[in-house]
């Protein structure tokens, strides 16, 4: 949630110092989205909501589309709790990539709203839905 709220805060204000009234956002292909593809997507980053395995809660971040490096990759799954920091469930990292996933992992806790969080060092983020898991 506070990626989302950071984020947001900083396309206002950069809308505000230049003028820019539109704003472009990295396009992500629809059945590649689905199937966590990263091959297809312009060059950013992209969580997708958590799946539940045998106990395992798994929130997979991707980057794709990009030609530089980034030196973190960063994938977290975590329980939203309302008007209380979100418990963090897993958390895992990739360095020096290009186009890659990280999976974390964590055990299912209580059942409730679950939302995987990912970001690069070189810049983007994003945050998955926050479906009901466990």
């Amino acid at each position: 949630m506070r990626v989302k709220k950071l984020m947001a805060s900083a396309v206002v204000a950069g809308a505000l110092t230049t003028g820019v009234g539109a704003l472009s956002v990295p396009a992500f292909a629809e059945s590649a989205q689905a199937q966590g593809d990263v091959s297809t997507m312009a060059c950013g980053v992209r969580a997708w909501e958590p799946t539940v395995s045998g106990g395992t809660l798994t929130g997979r971040t991707g980057r794709g589309g990009c030609t530089t490096r980034t030196t973190y990759l960063w994938s977290q799954v975590k329980r939203d709790i309302n008007n209380w920091p979100d418990r963090v469930h897993g958390e895992n990292y990739r360095t020096y990539v290009v186009n890659a996933y990280v999976d974390a992992r964590g055990g299912c806790g209580p059942a409730a709203r679950h939302y995987t969080e990912g970001w690069a060092t070189s810049g983007g983020a994003d945050e998955s839905g926050h479906p009901w898991r466990c």
